[in-house]
């Protein structure tokens, strides 16, 4: 990646590898870059906190990572790619499938077949796509078995459940739909923009981002209605989460909390039951990604913030910003 393109990049997602001692970044000019996120927490030398291997994945922007056992799974411009975490370990990454279906219309030069957002459910994997598709793939196969429509425009983001087998999904038409992954059926609708404390006019319906807790009982949404809480059995809308002109862009639940950045150079947050708890100062613009690492007894970050920057802020704990890792 030369000068141009590191000084210029926005970062849309980041994932840990299976052992959480390295961390996987992707960009808006279609490279993976990759971090020793253990060796930049013990070793107080910024050698660490530079990024150790880079490598072109897509020939655009890629807008999803998820980690899945021993595999990286990237999505944006083109098809879904799939690597093995072993093989970019080793600097020698090599495409083990490459996941594509023809766009619905494909007759459009409007529509890219960009794919926004993955996330993995059992052994499916899902691709919320700028078709307003929904691609399911058989992770085992390779067969995409299945597509979700109910969507009117662009989907920007998906969380899952494994043990509730649900998926949720937010689009570019103002809702989040809930699915039932064994059925592939839309279970219910949430309209956060005909909530009258949460509309904002001037910035629309659009929804950019969804999360939903451990036990399946909550989920947090927002885009261009302000961030908030709801119960997803009773369909309850719950707290409003966000104040003022703040735009999220990225939300998740860790350790009974609400996380989200978005505009402001922040990271918001509040217990679940709608209290503000804190906003940490971060160094990015505006915050498109907020990865966590669910691996035990590891050096690693509590949590990794990436955005409109060639930078990604690195808190060792949730309540500070440690470190500052740079391409």
């Amino acid at each position: 990646m030369d000068l141009r393109h590191q000084l210029s990049c926005t970062f849309y997602s980041s994932a840990f590898s299976p052992c959480g001692k390295y961390l996987a970044a992707a960009n808006s000019f279609g490279y993976i870059v990759l971090f020793d996120i253990d060796n930049a927490l013990r070793k107080n030398s910024e050698k660490w906190r530079k990024s150790i291997f880079v490598f072109k994945a897509h020939s655009g922007r890629v807008h999803s990572l998820v980690t899945k056992e021993n595999l990286l799974i990237s999505g944006g411009t083109g098809p879904v790619e799939i690597w093995r975490w072993n093989d970019i370990l080793d600097h020698k990454p090599a495409k083990i499938s490459s996941l594509n279906v023809p766009c619905a219309a494909a007759e459009s030069s409007f529509l890219t077949n960009e794919v926004n957002a993955l996330t993995c459910c059992d052994k499916k994997l899902y691709a919320g796509r700028d078709d307003n598709l929904i691609c399911v793939w058989n992770m085992e196969t390779g067969i995409c078995e299945q597509k979700l429509s109910g969507h009117s425009d662009y989907v920007h983001g998906l969380a899952s459940i494994p043990s509730t087998h649900g998926i949720a999904s937010c689009s570019e038409d103002g809702t989040v739909k809930t699915w039932d992954t064994r059925t592939a059926q839309a279970i219910s609708t949430f309209e956060p923009h005909l909530e009258k404390q949460l509309r904002r006019s001037q910035y629309g319906k659009w929804l950019s981002c969804v999360s939903l807790s451990e036990n399946g009982q909550w989920m947090a949404c927002g885009g261009g209605p302000q961030l908030s809480l709801w119960h997803l059995r009773s369909q309850t809308h719950i707290a409003q989460l966000g104040k003022g002109d703040f735009i999220p862009y990225a939300v998740e639940f860790k350790d009974e909390l609400v996380l989200s950045g978005g505009s402001g150079k922040k990271i918001y947050h509040w217990h679940t039951n709608g209290e503000a708890k804190a906003s940490i100062p971060c160094s990015i613009g505006v915050v498109f990604s907020l990865a966590s690492c669910e691996k035990q007894n590891v050096t690693s970050a509590a949590m990794i913030a990436a955005g409109t920057s060639n930078k990604l802020d690195v808190f060792s704990n949730l309540n500070y910003r440690s470190h500052i890792l740079q391409v």
